[in-house]
C-alpha cells in the first residue's frame, strides 16, 4: 500500500488539472449502482444519459483508500418516494462501526456522509489503519420490509499518510491538493477536497474541471453535472 503514496508525489505540484485517477483494486465484491430485489421506490425520470438510480461515487472496483481519519463519501441519489437513506459500515469482523440516516431526496442530487470521530471529546478515528471496512448505502423504501431496499455497497481502507505526501501537500497551494491525492491513489480525499471547493459561493473553473476529470476517470462522467447542493447543505 505504501506504493500508492509514492505514485506521482514527486513533481506532482506543477499540473493545473487533476490527473486521471487510477484506482487500486483489492478484488473485493461490491455494487456501485443501486439494486434492489423488489419494491423499487426510486423516481426514475431520465435526464439525458445520467443514471436514474442510486450510484456510489467510487471507482468501479468498489474500493477506495483514504488518509482522512474522518473521511467523507458521496452518492448520487435520484428523487425518491422513500422513507429514509441509510449508511452503515462494518469492520473486518462484521462489527458495526457507524450508522447514519438522511432524509429522502425530493430532488435529484449528490449527498454525502462523513464518518465522524468516536466522540466530540475525542479525535480518535473509528477506522483503524490498514483494515478493510465494508459499507452499505441504502434507499429504504419500507422500514418494515427491507427486502425492497435500493442499495450500493463498497469497501474503504484508511492508511497513514507517508512523509512524501505530507511534504507535497504542505508545499502545494490548496487548490492543487486534489491532484496530489488523486495521483497517490486516494480517491475519497481527492473527491472530497474537490467537492469542498465546489461548495464555495463562487466555485473556480479549476475546481469544476477537477470534479469532471475525477468522475470521468472512473466512468461516472454523466454525474459530473449533478447537483451538489444536498451535500453542500449537510
Amino acid at each position: 500500500m505504501s506504493l500508492l503514496l509514492a505514485v506521482g508525489i514527486l513533481g506532482a505540484i506543477a499540473p493545473a488539472q487533476a490527473q486521471f485517477f487510477i484506482p487500486p483494486d483489492r478484488g473485493l465484491p461490491g455494487r456501485r449502482e443501486g439494486g434492489g430485489t423488489r419494491g423499487d421506490c426510486a423516481v426514475r425520470t431520465l435526464e439525458g444519459d445520467r443514471p436514474s438510480t442510486l450510484v456510489a461515487l467510487v471507482p468501479d472496483t468498489n474500493f477506495g483508500v483514504t488518509v482522512d481519519p474522518a473521511p467523507t463519501l458521496y452518492w448520487f441519489v435520484p428523487a425518491v418516494n422513500a422513507q429514509l437513506l441509510e449508511f452503515v459500515i462494518f469492520d473486518e469482523s462484521d462489527t458495526e462501526v457507524y450508522r447514519a440516516e438522511l432524509p429522502p431526496q425530493t430532488d435529484t442530487g449528490i449527498v454525502s456522509i462523513t464518518i465522524p470521530p468516536l466522540s466530540d471529546q475525542s479525535p480518535t478515528s473509528r477506522l483503524q489503519p490498514q483494515q478493510d471496512y465494508h459499507w452499505y448505502f441504502s434507499i429504504v423504501c419500507d422500514e418494515l420490509d427491507r427486502s425492497g431496499d435500493i442499495f450500493s455497497e463498497g469497501w474503504l481502507r484508511r492508511i497513514e499518510p507517508g512523509t512524501a505526501l505530507a511534504q507535497a501537500l504542505a508545499a502545494a497551494p490548496t487548490e492543487q491538493h486534489s491532484n496530489l491525492y488523486a495521483e497517490a491513489g486516494l480517491w475519497h480525499d481527492a473527491l472530497h477536497h474537490t467537492a469542498q471547493h465546489l461548495c464555495e459561493p463562487t466555485p473556480s473553473l479549476q475546481a469544476r474541471t477537477q470534479w469532471s476529470r475525477l468522475l470521468e476517470s472512473v466512468g461516472l462522467a454523466p454525474l459530473s453535472t449533478a447537483s451538489l447542493d444536498p451535500a453542500c447543505e449537510q
